[in-house]
């Protein structure tokens, strides 16, 4: 299935992530060019923080999508990270994150 073209929505979501990008700029510019230092600062906190959910979110549905690789056929942890192109230990790391957000939910 690699080499299938890709789906509507798989496109939609390059784009979509390319917009992030852009949007991630335009707020850098407008934050800098705030003339109150001060003010400017506690916005590249918010800017910060926000960036740090996002990036723990992105981890744990990382992880998820890998349990997913990993459900969706009756493979072994060496099989998934073959497969994802990552170490076996980090194969299982990210299932045990995936079950601990699972776990977490319910």
């Amino acid at each position: 299935m690699e080499n299938a073209e890709p789906s509507s929505a798989a496109r939609n979501v390059v784009a979509d992530l390319a917009s992030m990008r852009t949007a991630y700029l335009e707020i850098e510019a407008a934050i800098r060019e705030n003339p109150d230092a001060e003010a400017a600062f506690g916005l590249a906190t918010q800017l910060r923080e926000l960036i740090d959910e996002l990036v723990g979110e992105a981890a744990t549905f990382r992880a998820l999508m890998a349990d997913r690789v990993f459900r969706s056929e009756d493979m072994s942890l060496a099989e998934l990270a073959r497969r994802l192109k990552i170490s076996k230990a980090r194969a299982d790391q990210l299932v045990r994150a995936a079950k601990a957000a699972v776990a977490e939910k319910s």
